[in-house]
């Protein structure tokens, strides 16, 4: 993190949220130029035209899982710590990333709707993401930076429960 993000406290839940970002950015981005230089290397040495395909496809796969899945979300996550007020809709969301009437201090997994049109996913999973403690930590910094944003079911307001 910069020092202007770590001067004003974020919740670690977010910090965490967006370190995994930034790896797997780096990771896919990495794994495609791997790719892309076994690709160039199976033309060059003759080893075929199949080994080219396949770096090829894995080297496409790897680069649009940085352009359209981790990159987007890494935006959106840099976007909400810069300025909570883009966010104008929090709620909880099942395993598929549905909403649910779940409350959202209870919830695994919280959307987050910016103002841009994107979205924001944050996880509490066990083991491989932030705890439940620190995804009700973002929440309440949430509530704290911006006390505008609606909670839970859009069509009923109240729904946020302590």
């Amino acid at each position: 993190m910069n020092q202007a993000m770590a001067d004003d406290h974020f919740p670690e839940g977010l910090c965490i949220l967006i370190r995994r970002l930034r790896r797997g950015g780096v990771f896919f981005h990495s794994l495609y130029l791997v790719f892309l230089g076994c690709g160039c290397g199976a033309l060059m040495f003759h080893w075929g035209i199949p080994w080219f395909i396949l770096c090829f496809i894995l080297g496409l796969i790897c680069r649009l899982t940085v352009l359209l899945h981790v990159g987007r979300r890494y935006i959106s996550a840099r976007k909400v710590t810069e300025n909570p007020g883009i966010v104008y809709w929090g709620y909880a969301t099942d395993r598929q990333g549905c909403a649910t009437d779940r409350a959202v201090t209870e919830a695994n997994t919280i959307k987050l709707q910016l103002k841009d049109g994107s979205h924001l996913a944050v996880e509490a999973v066990r083991g491989a993401g932030i705890t439940r403690e620190q995804l009700r930590e973002v929440i309440a910094w949430l509530r704290q930076k911006n006390p505008s944003i609606r909670w839970g079911n859009y069509d009923k307001p109240d729904s946020f429960k302590e």
